[in-house]
């Protein structure tokens, strides 16, 4: 009746994924918006990525197929955050290590989501169960290094402000 179908156990992931993935990619895009190195490109960017990986996320549930539209939006908020690296590196300004490493945390979890979730590259057995403790290594690593990188720059606008 109320059985832990693989089904059911991914659309619990995907759920979580899409509240995280609404609510991480806005204080991003602030302080994106609050680096004085901000383009327009990866404010904008941001943005974009902060209302499609949710909406897709979300349609996903209804349409699995549509899964593999993450990769726009994943692109984008990547692109968007490899830009305002360059851009801190060049200013020389402190945040660049903020955002590097908020850029190697978010690059681990895009590896992550295209080898685990989309099946176009062979999961080693330890790894194909979802519970398993190697893929939540995995998701840790990817964890703390988005919520270093955050924390460093949140450090770092306090600081400056």
């Amino acid at each position: 009746m109320f059985s832990n179908t693989p089904e059911r156990l991914m659309a619990a992931r995907v759920r979580r994924l899409t509240f995280v993935s609404a609510v991480a990619l806005g204080p991003i895009w602030w302080l994106a918006r609050e680096t004085p190195h901000t383009t327009s490109l990866s404010s904008w960017g941001l943005a974009l990525g902060w209302l499609f990986m949710p909406a897709v996320l979300a349609l996903s549930l209804r349409l699995p197929a549509a899964r593999f539209g993450l990769v726009l939006p994943a692109t984008v908020v990547t692109g968007a955050i490899a830009l305002l690296t360059i851009e801190a590196w060049r200013d020389g300004t402190a945040s660049f290590f903020g955002w590097g490493v908020l850029l190697v945390g978010i690059l681990v979890g895009d590896l992550l989501g295209v080898w685990l979730w989309s099946g176009v590259l062979p999961v080693p057995p330890p790894l194909r169960n979802p519970d398993s403790a190697l893929r939540w290594l995995l998701i840790a690593v990817h964890v703390s290094l988005v919520l270093s990188g955050l924390v460093y720059l949140v450090v770092d606008y306090v600081a400056v402000a």
